[in-house]
């Protein structure tokens, strides 16, 4: 599976790694295993770029901030911050973002699942 957003390229492969390039050059930006190394099905890039989801046969959604793959949330299936339809309880094969906050998921079992990100993390200035 592969998604582009933000001038990059993302691929999700077998062996569970995922990729990150260029879409200009071509260079790869990063790779990232996620999960257990379970084979990833799908990935997603949220509307500014920022955000890229990816899923796998693991029952788990990554969100990572975008150039540096750092982890952003991870959604556990079938518990987690869904609502509005319900709950995926099989691999997921399909994630699209709605917007920054929100996340839909579709998966083997013909369930839609809409997802709200947790807010990122603040950070404080110490003086």
């Amino acid at each position: 599976a592969g998604g582009v957003g933000g001038g990059a390229v993302a691929a999700a492969c077998a062996d569970g790694v995922l990729h990150l390039f260029c879409s200009g050059s071509g260079a790869l930006l990063g790779r990232l295993r996620v999960g257990g190394g379970e084979p990833l099905y799908a990935v997603a890039f949220s509307p500014s770029g920022g955000l890229l989801a990816a899923s796998g046969s693991s029952e788990e959604i990554s969100v990572l901030a975008v150039p540096g793959l750092t982890a952003r949330a991870r959604l556990r299936l079938p518990r987690g911050a869904a609502v509005e339809c319900a709950l995926n309880t099989a691999t997921v094969l399909a994630l699209c973002f709605r917007d920054e906050e929100s996340l839909f998921s579709g998966g083997y079992d013909a369930a839609v699942t809409v997802w709200r990100l947790p807010p990122p993390p603040r950070l404080r200035e110490i003086r």
